[in-house]
């Protein structure tokens, strides 16, 4: 027992000093500034993301026995507390009605009607709980919405969730070190390929660090590719051979598709096209190989047999059980979180849409597609080939981190808990809504000429730009451009 702890010390204390020496890295080094220039945001991003990880899951037993543990009466104390300070400095800011569109006001009706079906839920306290965590991040997002004036803000946010991010990548593959039995989960299915890293300083799901390492790789791989980077591409480059590492051992097959997906649009749209036919002849000349089946084919299969893989690890069977239960109540649901709880003892039926009808019924969904659909539309009204913006813009830049972030997310809806209750995926999904919109209404104001409405802010590593010449001047957009 000794020999752990002091295992355990060493591994911790190898992961601090990795994490805070990522400061002298290009890319992270400005990641880190954004914390000392927009404080506020930092501490509130921070605590929200803490929250995610106070307390372990459990199962229904240990809920009825002990339903607020010593951890979850934490939880309870900083989200409300979270929650409380953000309604008193919207309520005193006097740019409280700045705005944030109706898609943060979508995620609170949402937040409201999880809470209210506590009414008819098998565990009403648990709902109305799990409806709060909801709204609780959602006012968090809403004041970081008044703080959001311009685009540097926006890149401020991103900075300091890739921060929060890429400590869970450094302390995973810390754990893979020198802790690699506690580290590397047991699997069912027996082989060479069955593997599977999760991070436990503090605990993250395989899935879910799976799908933070894609993200992270992503943003790295655009900070390298942007065409006016001010800093060495060595730096992102050792971010994104970090967190690919930390995909591959993590072992997702559905993060690994995402960050495909994401690389083509990046590489698209900053036109990397000798990149693009690269990557497309390296994974032709990889099919053709043999190391498909000798490599690739073994990592996929996950040591699973096909009959396995072909349902998706069980879904497809388990999904039409979740089916009949919702319709036995399609329109509002059988309660937020404690339906799949109570009728499975499981945290989770591996597919945000299904889980919410299932909660909250049809209307539960239709209101989740507001904020969601509110991020496409704001994206696709800001792609950088419709308004024409210079390679070299901070939007063109913005939007590219935005919409990589979004894919991700997206994808990841489709086979797992994402941003329909607390989840690290929450956060990111209230920030997205929050920022696509306000790039939104910055991207239109500049092509409209108002140039008083978008104050620019000379931003080390962000956009340089004089503010006492017009925007458009310093190559934020530029017409002549496609």
């Amino acid at each position: 027992m000794f020999l752990y702890g002091v295992l355990d010390f060493i591994t911790i204390l190898a992961i601090i000093v990795i994490f805070i020496g990522s400061r002298i890295i290009p890319g992270p080094r400005e990641w880190w500034a954004s914390i000392s220039r927009r404080p506020m945001m930092a501490v509130l991003i921070v605590l929200s993301l803490v929250s995610v990880f106070l307390g372990q899951p459990r199962g229904m037993q240990s809920i009825a026995e002990n339903p607020v543990d010593t951890i979850r009466l934490a939880r309870i104390l900083l989200l409300g507390i979270l929650a409380a300070t953000s309604i008193v400095a919207i309520c005193l800011t006097r740019n409280r009605r700045a705005p944030s569109g109706w898609g943060i006001i979508g995620m609170a009706a949402y937040a409201l009607l999880a809470m209210g079906s506590c009414v008819y839920s098998n565990a009403p306290i648990l709902t109305l709980w799990k409806g709060f965590e909801v709204l609780a991040i959602t006012l968090v997002v809403m004041l970081i919405a008044v703080m959001m004036k311009d685009a540097d803000d926006i890149q401020h946010v991103l900075n300091i969730i890739y921060i929060a991010l890429s400590y869970l990548i450094i302390s995973s593959l810390g754990a893979a070190i020198f802790n690699p039995s506690e580290a590397f989960t047991t699997m069912a299915v027996k082989g060479p390929m069955a593997f599977s890293l999760q991070g436990i300083y503090p605990f993250v799901n395989a899935n879910t660090l799976s799908q933070v390492s894609a993200i992270v790789s992503a943003i790295a791989l655009t900070w390298m590719v942007r065409s006016d980077r001010n800093y060495s591409a060595i730096g992102p480059f050792i971010v994104f051979l970090a967190s690919f590492a930390c995909l591959i051992l993590s072992h997702s097959r559905t993060s690994i598709v995402a960050l495909l997906l994401a690389t083509f649009l990046i590489l698209f749209v900053y036109r990397r096209i000798m990149m693009l036919l690269s990557l497309f002849w390296i994974t032709t000349l990889f099919a053709l190989s043999g190391m498909i089946i000798n490599y690739v084919t073994p990592y996929i299969m996950r040591g699973q047999k096909m009959a396995v893989f072909a349902t998706l690890t069980g879904r497809l069977e388990f999904w039409p059980e979740v089916l009949k239960k919702i319709w036995e109540a399609p329109i509002l649901g059988h309660g937020f979180y404690a339906s799949q709880r109570v009728m499975w003892n499981i945290s989770s039926v591996d597919n945000t849409y299904l889980e919410v009808v299932l909660g909250i019924g049809i209307v539960g969904l239709f209101i989740l597609c507001i904020p969601l659909l509110s991020i496409i539309a704001n994206l696709w009204n800001t792609r950088p080939w419709k308004n024409k913006i210079s390679l070299n813009s901070s939007i063109r830049f913005l939007w590219v981190q935005l919409a990589s972030i979004f894919i991700i997310l997206f994808i990841r809806s489709f086979t797992g808990p994402s941003f329909q209750n607390l989840h690290i995926n929450l956060i990111l999904f209230a920030i997205l809504i929050i920022g696509a919109y306000r790039l939104r209404t910055i991207t239109n104001s500049i092509l409209l000429g108002d140039q008083g409405q978008v104050p620019i802010r000379s931003a080390k590593g962000i956009n340089n730009v004089n503010n006492a010449e017009p925007a458009s001047s310093k190559g934020l957009l530029h017409a002549g451009t496609t």
